[in-house]
């Protein structure tokens, strides 16, 4: 049995319940048809959470302003009535057993705003979330974490949340205070760029600026329902295998060439800024097929498949990663504090530290075969350098080393290459007398690294077979014995 009130809750008759779920308000958006999956999840929900309000809006045609209306709605109802949280669902969602309770219990838990990480409609175009603290976040684990933006799909807001925002905001006619009202911010990877939010990204900079979290819920497994019902897999720029998708969440560099690197990888590519991280993990794994179907060890077939297109293409979305997720703090550190010096950036690849060594006063020649890459690297001189390759300094591009140099940097080349000591020869005769070479290489061959040659000997110890001696207090850096 049911009743409704004059708001429009329709309110469940209460059963008694060993272990009750909390007491909770869920909002069904049902802008379209409501996907039989969807109401399958509800109904399931309903019968067995006999706390839970229940609540339909369908005929207004703003969005923000309907999200607006049913958080105002209730705000102002009691809360004996109807729980101290409020869930958003839309009508495309679905869920699993316990998922909507789990988030409901979270919300509470955390006195904020919590919603589970789902897909958008369509293959490859990434997740509805924009993680902020550094970490690693895979769907499927009981985990929450704190994200910077989660989406209205699938979303549970605490009453203190909405009590605070409606301190700051009008109450407009029409009986409602603009929770959701879209906002202009400035984009926080650039300081020169401005972003238009979407009404519940604008919900959560309201949420923060009011003192509140936001969290993300890694546990819910949901899908989004469209053509096809699409799993967090499908939202990967190649879809892997249906299995637990992972989020990487780089530390902050300030440094430009690592702060602004998925962005400039993105307008690159022509691939979404917020399906770069995905886009990365995949493009990383296709690089690695590419191998294992067309490469080869033959030093002329070697050189030839670095060369190609389709080749560069994968590599600018591996190395984006790896330098901005993995290594960028630590590029960032080993580089600072170098300036005026003649350097070399030996198979360069996507021109991370030829450019931060360029943007700290030095001349910088760069030598890469991929004209992928090359082009990559071109784009990111011009954008922040002002400059095009040939311009002059202090950076652009050689075909071959062609004098002495302060610096060389042949960092995670050799093993990619069929002679790397005769390669670190050919290098360490361009070293000048006072010169330093930062060097690091990985001969470890692994489903992703198929390329990579294998040694048994030290590396280092080749590099003091050809002359050089680690610099002390200098991790990675080499001069002359």
């Amino acid at each position: 049995m049911t009743k409704r009130t004059k708001s429009g809750l329709v309110l469940l008759d209460r059963e008694p319940a060993k272990r009750p779920p909390p007491d909770a308000t869920v909002a069904l958006f049902a802008y379209a048809d409501v996907k039989p999956n969807t109401v399958d999840c509800l109904i399931r929900d309903l019968r067995t959470w006999p706390n839970l309000v229940y609540y339909r809006i369908s005929n207004d045609a703003l969005i923000s302003r309907s999200r607006s209306r049913v958080a105002s709605d209730f705000l102002r109802s009691q809360p004996e009535l109807v729980g101290d949280v409020l869930l958003m669902i839309d009508h495309d969602m679905c869920w699993r057993d316990g998922d909507l309770q789990y988030i409901a219990e979270k919300a509470i838990k955390t006195r904020g705003v919590v919603a589970g990480v789902y897909p958008k409609r369509g293959f490859g175009l990434g997740a509805a979330v924009r993680f902020g603290a550094e970490g690693e976040y895979t769907v499927g684990e009981d985990q929450t974490v704190e994200a910077i933006y989660v989406s209205t799909g699938f979303m549970a807001i605490h009453r203190s949340v909405l009590e605070a925002i409606a301190k700051e905001l009008p109450y407009t006619i029409g009986n409602f205070w603009p929770f959701f009202l879209e906002i202009v911010v400035q984009h926080p990877l650039d300081d020169n760029a401005q972003e238009f939010l979407s009404e519940d990204w604008a919900f959560c900079v309201r949420a923060r600026e009011a003192g509140f979290k936001v969290y993300a819920a890694m546990k819910p497994r949901l899908e989004h329902i469209g053509e096809h019902a699409y799993r967090m897999v499908d939202s990967q720029f190649t879809p892997p295998a249906d299995a637990a998708i992972t989020f990487r969440v780089a530390a902050t560099v300030e440094a430009p060439a690592i702060k602004w690197l998925l962005r400039d990888a993105a307008e690159f590519t022509g691939i979404a800024p917020d399906q770069m991280n995905e886009a990365i993990g995949t493009g990383r794994a296709g690089l690695g097929m590419l191998w294992t179907q067309e490469g080869s060890f033959e030093p002329d077939k070697e050189i030839e498949w670095y060369k190609r297109e389709d080749v560069g293409r994968h590599y600018v979305l591996d190395l984006a990663g790896w330098h901005f997720q993995n290594i960028g703090p630590f590029l960032s550190e080993s580089l600072a504090g170098i300036e005026g010096k003649r350097v070399l950036d030996f198979g360069s690849g996507i021109g991370t530290m030829a450019l931060m060594l360029a943007m700290q006063g030095n001349t910088v020649e760069c030598v890469e075969v991929n004209s992928e890459l090359r082009k990559f690297t071109e784009f990111r001189m011009e954008k922040h350098l002002g400059r095009g390759n040939g311009a002059g300094p202090p950076m652009y591009f050689v075909d071959e080393p062609n004098q002495l140099y302060d610096l060389i940097v042949f960092w995670h080349v050799a093993e990619h290459v069929s002679d790397p000591e005769g390669l670190l020869a050919e290098l360490v005769s361009h070293l000048a007398p006072d010169g330093v070479m930062f060097t690091q290489s990985d001969f470890h061959r692994d489903s992703v690294h198929t390329m990579h040659h294998e040694r048994e000997t030290d590396w280092e110890e080749a590099l003091l077979a050809a002359g050089l001696k680690p610099i002390e207090g200098r991790p990675w850096y080499y001069g002359h014995i």
